[in-house]
């Protein structure tokens, strides 16, 4: 900053401080409707989320295959991971049946994401695959008294694309 703006900026501020005011604007109440209005809150997600592209993770973060980032947009739950051939996919994290996540972690590396209620594993395709499923799996469920996993210890259960 040279001298001539120092000085104007001082000379400013001094007269602020002996007319008692500043460069604020004028202060005002926000009305609560703002907040709660449903009707709001709609157009603003459509037009914030659905509108324009969206920047949700870096390349960087899905590097190498099995990468994953999960992400909140708008009321829309995303998992975006890099398969084995090195395309790039985008979900909605949650299973078709109960709407349970797939995953709950912010990012990582897996080659499948199964769904906690049904077992169901998504591999790293953009399809569902049924999988063998073993009991030890969804020891869980049983320990929170939920089922939907099958029972038969290593039962197949076959294989839907």
């Amino acid at each position: 900053m040279n001298p001539q703006q120092a000085t104007t900026l001082l000379s400013q501020m001094l007269g602020l401080i002996e007319e008692q005011r500043s460069q604020h604007g004028e202060s005002g109440v926000l009305r609560v409707n703002d907040y709660i209005c449903a009707e709001r809150l709609e157009r603003e997600l459509a037009v914030l989320f659905r509108q324009y592209p969206l920047l949700i993770a870096h390349v960087s973060q899905l590097r190498d295959p099995g990468d994953f980032v999960t992400a909140q947009v708008g009321t829309m739950p995303l998992l975006l991971n890099r398969d084995r051939h090195g395309g790039l996919n985008a979900f909605i994290n949650a299973c078709r049946h109960r709407g349970a996540r797939l995953t709950t972690a912010p990012c990582g590396s897996a080659r499948a994401f199964k769904c906690p209620f049904m077992c169901r594993v998504r591999s790293l395709f953009p399809t569902w695959r049924w999988r063998r499923i073993r009991w030890s799996s969804c020891r869980w469920l049983s320990e929170r008294g939920l089922s939907g996993c099958n029972r038969g210890v290593g039962r197949s259960i076959g294989t839907r694309a």
